[in-house]
């Protein structure tokens, strides 16, 4: 009797307005019904011990399994033991791949690597040497971690020191109250700046097609001062500017203060700007980066970065620059 209730409640319960699109008024089915019921659907013959993907070469199987997220790989290899199996087999391909992308990235970038990319690269090449020197498959969950990490070197990155010449980092009026220091950690010199009227800056030339993250590593010193800038109207203007046209994301002295209490702005306070700090063994290094909205590059050309205090507040403040980057995304 219950479970009688139950269903003539649940069965009640239904609207009478779902039935409209597919019944007239008079009880005859309606077209759209009509055609739900006369529509053919291919029924994949999985009875007869078949599986078409299973049939494909790898090549095939490997191109669509490339588009698949790792969460997505991993439960599709829980399906059955082909798909396991067939998954496997894709993951120790593309740990192969993986020692070329690593050894390119750091490459060029070898001057540039941030204190967390140096511990990730070692981490990394140390588990490739191992599979290598010993002739021994990682185990799957190695492989899925080493896949996870590996997504932050096989992007396109250009990277260019605040330090060189290509770079504006403040007008030449306040020229002397920017410093060259050596970080003892990073084992490279960065740019200390002290004034308000701040100018940093570079073009990237001839960037081809495609989607595109700009972004700033910078560090708040000690002697930021949190009134800065002075005036609430003064702003600091963030710009990509490409042959599609100009992108700039405006913040405001909240902003600021939010970064030197080491707190993540807000999406209307930040204004689309995104913000994460370096983090090596569980523990903050001070370094941050400040990645811009991404930008779409239709055709070859020009891509430049300028970030600028449009007022003149002389409240001083301390930041350090390390480099720019621009990232290829997808």
């Amino acid at each position: 009797m219950g479970l009688g209730q139950s269903v003539r409640r649940v069965k009640h319960s239904i609207p009478q307005s779902s039935t409209s699109e597919l019944l007239l008024s008079n009880g005859v089915e309606s077209p759209a019904r009509q055609m739900f019921l006369e529509k053919k659907y291919y029924m994949a013959p999985l009875l007869d011990n078949s599986c078409p993907i299973l049939e494909q070469p790898s090549t095939v199987v490997e191109a669509i399994c490339s588009f698949l997220s790792l969460k997505d790989l991993s439960s599709l290899s829980q399906t059955c033991k082909l798909f396991s199996s067939m998954v496997g087999e894709f993951l120790r391909h593309s740990s192969s791949k993986l020692s070329s992308s690593l050894d390119s990235f750091v490459t060029k970038n070898a001057a540039l690597l941030t204190q967390f990319e140096k511990q990730l690269t070692d981490n990394l090449q140390s588990q490739l040497d191992l599979s290598i020197n010993i002739d021994k498959d990682l185990s799957r969950q190695a492989m899925y971690k080493m896949m996870v990490n590996m997504e932050h070197y096989i992007k396109q990155v250009d990277r260019v020191s605040v330090l060189q010449a290509t770079v504006a980092t403040c007008t030449a009026r306040i020229k002397e109250r920017v410093a060259v220091g050596r970080d003892d950690k990073l084992g490279r010199d960065v740019v200390r700046v002290e004034v308000n009227q701040l100018q940093v800056g570079h073009t990237w030339r001839e960037v081809r097609p495609g989607l595109y993250r700009v972004s700033v590593r910078m560090k708040i010193g000690y002697n930021f001062k949190l009134a800065w800038p002075r005036r609430g109207e003064d702003m600091t203007h963030w710009t990509v500017r490409q042959p599609g046209g100009d992108m700039v994301v405006i913040v405001s002295r909240e902003w600021w203060n939010m970064i030197k209490n080491k707190k993540k702005p807000g999406r209307e306070l930040g204004q689309g700007l995104g913000v994460e700090w370096e983090e090596v063994k569980g523990e903050q290094t001070g370094w941050l980066r400040v990645d811009l909205p991404e930008v779409v590059v239709e055709k070859v050309g020009n891509v430049s970065f300028e970030l600028k205090d449009k007022e003149y507040s002389w409240c001083e403040k301390e930041l350090f620059f390390d480099f720019i980057e621009i990232r290829k995304c997808g």
